[in-house]
């Protein structure tokens, strides 16, 4: 969106590339929250801007890179809960209820928000609707720029 070359320096994982980042063998890096939280707390990494389509609760001066420099940009990372394709539909139902019950807790909360993770809940049509529109989206990048796997 932004149509700038970078030059990607791949890492063997996340935790290499915040090390790099410290260092100085990088410039910038797009990070997960609980990678680099403690490095922000510590003053020893700068946060420019969120990738979420809205602020982060847990540095919420810190604006999203919609707002601050791109409009329309949004690339998050997310986690969900699979379970085989032939699962019962009461079952997934169930287990949804009762992830749904778990996220609600306090302390799961709390320990959520320490790394840097905000829980979405979602219903397994939707989250199966978001999927399928994270796959487009991100198809249409590799094939706008020509990317191909190394």
């Amino acid at each position: 969106m932004a149509n700038v070359e970078i030059t990607h320096v791949p890492y063997k994982g996340g935790g290499l590339a915040v090390s790099g980042l410290v260092a100085g063998h990088v410039q910038f890096s797009f990070a997960t929250a609980p990678s680099v939280m403690a490095l922000i707390q510590a003053g020893r990494l700068r946060a420019l801007g969120v990738t979420t389509p809205t602020r982060f609760s847990g540095l919420p001066a810190l604006p999203t890179l919609s707002e601050a420099i791109l409009p329309g940009f949004e690339a998050s990372n997310w986690y969900a809960f699979f379970a085989p394709a032939r699962t019962p539909v009461e079952i997934v139902d169930r287990l949804n209820a009762e992830i749904h019950q778990a996220m609600g807790q306090p302390e799961i909360l709390k320990a959520l928000s320490e790394q840097g993770m905000e829980p979405i809940l979602s219903t397994p049509s939707e989250q199966r609707e978001f999927i399928r529109a994270e796959m487009t989206k991100w198809a249409a990048l590799v094939k706008a720029r020509g990317i191909e796997a190394e």
